[in-house]
């Protein structure tokens, strides 16, 4: 997925990022003057900071996770392998989830887009939460 986010051009760890990119793919790209397209991975690497209560839905949707993973539930021995595999992995990505919207939520003045897909996280983690607790 790619999220772009207005930028200053000069930013170091952009224009490394950038140039890395390029240089892998031969390619001769144009420099972005007021905007820069990221990856989700990119995010990280932006904004720095802590918990946001305003961000809290997460936590809960992990500790979900958990106990519907938990290998005393009946229903869990009798998952095929592939699923206990997948649920797995979808708890670390709504782990790494969490760690990027809390790093946003902390922005002095984060970006449109990022309070867009912070909103659309958040909205997306109720509906699986409500969804778990059907489950359990």
């Amino acid at each position: 997925m790619l999220y772009a986010f207005p930028i200053s051009v000069s930013d170091p760890v952009i224009e490394s990022s950038a140039k890395n990119e390029v240089e892998q793919s031969g390619a001769q790209l144009p420099v972005l003057e007021e905007a820069c397209l990221f990856t989700s991975s990119d995010i990280s690497t932006l904004f720095d900071g802590s918990v946001s209560s305003s961000l809290g839905s997460m936590r809960p949707l992990g500790e979900k996770l958990d106990k519907l993973l938990a290998p005393a539930q009946e229903y869990y021995r009798r998952l095929p392998k592939r699923i206990k595999e997948g649920m797995h992995l979808l708890k670390d990505d709504v782990e790494v989830i969490s760690s990027y919207l809390d790093e946003l939520s902390e922005a002095e003045d984060p970006p449109p887009m990022a309070m867009c897909w912070m909103n659309e996280a958040r909205d997306l983690s109720y509906d699986m939460k409500d969804y778990i607790d059907s489950l359990l």
